[in-house]
């Protein structure tokens, strides 16, 4: 409610990494553009974690997020070919690099990247426009 009533609704998009947080904005806040992050550092049960990443239908499904925001890392194994194929979304996390950027938007699915150095997002983009 506070961020609402300072920034508004338009523009602003959440994102979680937690289920029932991204469930509970949506079903009290279905204006808003919500994510679920995925590619969590250690998380307790890894192979668990890791497989509900990689294959997060049932998440999305469930939590009713408009997007998922999976880390760089996860787009291997077929990930954004699975997504792209189920028309998801995407706005990928976790880039270190300029090669990385420039390789990433020219890549159907993503719609956004969320980026370390803006410096390099900028220039990269330039660079592919």
């Amino acid at each position: 409610d506070l961020v609402l009533k300072c920034f508004g609704n338009k523009g602003l998009v959440i994102t979680s990494f937690n289920d029932n947080s991204v469930k509970f904005i949506k079903e009290n806040y279905p204006e808003l553009k919500v994510g679920l992050l995925l590619g969590k550092e250690k998380p307790k049960n890894v192979v668990l974690v890791r497989f509900s990443e990689l294959f997060p239908a049932n998440r999305l499904r469930n939590t009713k997020a408009d997007f998922l925001a999976p880390h760089s890392r996860l787009l291997k194994f077929g990930f954004l070919q699975r997504a792209n194929k189920s028309r998801i979304p995407l706005f990928v996390w976790g880039i270190k690099d300029k090669k990385a950027i420039i390789s990433l938007l020219k890549k159907d699915g993503v719609e956004a990247l969320i980026v370390d150095n803006l410096d390099d997002a900028i220039s990269s983009n330039k660079s592919v426009l």
